[in-house]
């Protein structure tokens, strides 16, 4: 029993491969493969670039704003000068005519 034991065991050693190896891939699969990591690596770029392009117009369109509101507080206070004026103007004439 003790020699068939050991005549199995020899045999197992020889036919079992010493180590599992990977399943041979094909040329084409290598390449096609190649294609899709450059294709997905292009398509992160390309996201990249799209997140960046609508920050920069985010900031635009808040500076655009930004702007839209100094020059409608310059037209009030340009308003309001000139109603200043104009109040400071009829009071100079009202003094005049009063002086007369």
């Amino acid at each position: 029993i003790e020699a068939i034991t050991q005549q199995f065991l020899r045999l197992q050693e020889q036919t079992a491969p010493a180590e599992p190896q990977p399943p041979a891939i094909d040329p084409a699969t290598e390449a096609e493969v190649a294609e899709l990591k450059g294709a997905l690596e292009r398509a992160r770029r390309m996201a990249d670039d799209a997140r960046r392009n609508a920050t920069a117009q985010e900031k635009l369109a808040e500076t655009a704003q930004a702007r839209a509101g100094v020059e409608a507080d310059r037209a009030r206070a340009e308003a309001a000068l000139a109603r200043a004026s104009r109040e400071e103007l009829e009071a100079a004439e009202q003094r005049e005519y009063a002086e007369r």
